[in-house]
């Protein structure tokens, strides 16, 4: 049975609440969220380096339309496509 969501209550607080009662929702939250960290930090890099999609699609040699999908959606990227485009808005990756 669903809950109802009470005022005031942050996001943070209504997605920890959700997975206590929904492990579905639990299990498919936790799948999607590293994909979705990984678009925003692509899309967060671009911005940063004041380039446009086209233009870093230009410089990876691909469309506009491959790169707003890695920012909208970054599931199944490889790293070698992930590496393209970090060199294309001039960042690296350091893992720590």
């Amino acid at each position: 049975m669903r809950k109802a969501r009470k005022r005031g209550t942050t996001l943070d607080e209504y997605i920890e609440e959700r997975k206590k009662y929904d492990p579905e929702f639990a299990d498919g939250f936790d799948e999607g969220l590293r994909p979705f960290q990984v678009s925003l930090m692509l899309k967060m890099a671009r911005k940063e380096s004041k380039m446009t999609q086209t233009e870093v699609a230009e410089r990876m040699g691909t469309t506009k339309s491959v790169i707003s999908r890695l920012e909208n959606r970054a599931e199944g990227m490889t790293v070698g496509t992930l590496l393209k485009f970090l060199d294309a808005v001039g960042k690296e990756m350091r893992i720590a």
